[in-house]
């Protein structure tokens, strides 16, 4: 897959289509994952020829664990993982060293506080959500389709 301006990747795959190796063509950055017997991920390695950023994590190894039911527990560059029953798969701390991260949600599952959100559920640091958002086309004006742009984030506009 080439991207303009952007990466040229080979990935491997399992039958099952987990990804068991990526190169970058551009960057010499080779990446390998394993998996577990449910196919979830359980490393993921880094090998680079490239920047100075990728010979700097040369050899780094991102492991992840998981509790009895399946959720992530942790993950050994973001932390421990914590839970409460009232929304059982939406994490309520993280615990990175001596700094915990806590996390708050709306009665539909969407984050409202923790990771850069504001106590109105809008990033910190951009624009409302609502401004983000596309118009619904009027019934007197014209409509437009509507795209999806990966390289902003899967941000849709009209």
């Amino acid at each position: 897959m080439q991207q303009p301006h952007g990466p040229e990747l080979l990935h491997g795959l399992r039958s099952v289509g987990n990804v068991t190796a990526r190169r970058d063509l551009v960057t010499g950055l080779d990446e390998t994952f394993t998996y577990d017997e449910l196919n979830r991920m359980r490393a993921a390695t880094l090998a680079a020829n490239g920047t100075a950023l990728e010979k700097a994590n040369q050899g780094k190894i991102v492991s992840y664990h998981y509790d009895t039911v399946g959720r992530l527990a942790f993950r050994s560059d973001l932390g421990r993982f914590f839970y409460d029953g009232a929304q059982p798969h939406a994490v309520v701390t993280r615990v990175v060293g001596d700094v915990n991260a806590t996390f708050t949600y709306d009665a539909s599952g969407n984050m409202r506080t923790g990771h850069g959100r504001n106590p109105r559920g809008q990033a910190s640091t951009s624009p409302s959500a609502s401004s983000r958002r596309p118009k619904a086309p009027s019934a007197s004006g014209p409509t437009a389709p509507v795209t999806s742009d990966s390289a902003t984030s899967n941000r849709t506009a009209r």
